[in-house]
């Protein structure tokens, strides 16, 4: 069922940077020359776009080369869903566990759903393998299956301005505290720009919307947010700090146009059968509101209609609510998979 498009949402993501960005070029080799006691070229740079010349590396800001990678971008909100996911389970007591860890590969409580599923049930349907995974994989995929959220790469926003800088730093020495002879370094960082990156959410639950309408909110609020947002290298020394805002909101239902008289937001459990929903363990959307979507005004297209978010902010609140009505519901990881037992002794043998 996953595998055909049943609706979509897509926005523009446009983040701002607030603090000095440094998401750092891994093709970079590091210049021995030095000037007197001062090092001529950066140790560490932004990833840019092009080709790399042996190793004639060029320095110069160059602002149309950089660029924000979306793997980066997909891979810090990715981490701030699941850090909201775990929160809320580890508030009960036992705590509930409902969220894994994408990294563990021992048994455990949190083992990554995909190599749980990939060891104990390789033969396992689509399904099987969305019912017995974790929300955020779910939403963000595993090594047993796609992810349904994707995100562009995004070059600097035309005609705003992007200022390029250096930060030099001076190790300490940890006998008299003070700095350390030659072990300096330097960053290049991106000081001030805007990027606009392009989300597009397939087959969505509207409970998968309200996980990013909290990363949406905190985004919104900047330094002002309890747990401000940060992007990139260096988050210990104050680097990678954004804010950002939606646009260019939308959502698009995959049927016949002769059946898109439709302005109530649902979602993939409002529009599947009752069979699919069962099996795929899809929660009930629940949003009643009327007025949040209005045509699209290029019109619908021959396999589908398109509708604009008219009240953005009423948009995330209502997905935000439905996440809210429904992590309870959600089984812990526990539960979906019980710990294996141990082998049965045979008789005489020694224990």
């Amino acid at each position: 069922m996953l595998k055909r498009l049943v609706n979509e949402c897509r926005f523009t993501l446009i983040l701002a940077i607030l603090s000095p960005l440094l998401i750092k070029e891994g093709r970079l080799e590091k210049s021995r020359q030095t000037t007197g006691e001062k090092k001529r070229d950066p140790d560490n740079i932004p990833v840019r776009q092009g080709e790399w010349h042996g190793t004639n590396q060029d320095f110069k800001p160059g602002d149309k080369w950089f660029y924000v990678p979306g793997t980066s971008l997909r891979g810090a909100v990715r981490s701030r869903v699941e850090r909201q996911v775990r929160t809320l389970g580890g508030g009960e007591t036992p705590p509930r566990v409902l969220c894994c860890d994408p990294f563990r590969q021992e048994e455990g409580a949190d083992r990554a759903c995909g190599d749980r599923l990939q060891k104990h049930h390789p033969k396992a349907r689509g399904d099987q393998i969305y019912q017995q995974s974790c929300p955020v994989c779910r939403l963000f995929g595993s090594t047993s299956q796609a992810s349904r959220i994707s995100l562009t790469d995004s070059n600097p926003v035309q005609g705003t301005s992007l200022v390029v800088g250096h930060r030099d730093h001076i190790g300490i020495d940890r006998f008299t505290g003070g700095g350390r002879h030659r072990a300096t370094f330097r960053d290049q960082v991106i000081e001030k720009a805007k990027f606009a990156h392009r989300l597009s959410l397939r087959n969505f639950e509207l409970w998968q919307l309200g996980l990013l309408a909290y990363v949406v909110r905190d985004l919104a609020l900047g330094v002002d947010s309890p747990l401000p947002f940060q992007l990139g290298y260096g988050k210990a020394k104050g680097y990678g700090l954004v804010a950002g805002k939606v646009a260019d909101l939308e959502i698009i239902y995959y049927e016949p146009v002769g059946t898109g008289a439709r302005r109530r937001l649902t979602d993939l459990g409002d529009s599947v059968t009752a069979a699919e929903r069962k099996a795929y363990d899809l929660k009930p959307g629940g949003c009643s509101r009327e007025d949040l979507l209005t045509q699209h005004p290029q019109g619908p297209w021959p396999y589908a209609t398109r509708w604009q978010v008219t009240q953005a902010e009423a948009f995330w609140e209502e997905a935000a609510r439905a996440w809210d009505q429904q992590w309870q519901n959600f089984k812990s990881l526990s539960e979906i998979y019980p710990r294996p037992r141990g082998k049965r002794k045979t008789k005489g043998q020694r224990s």
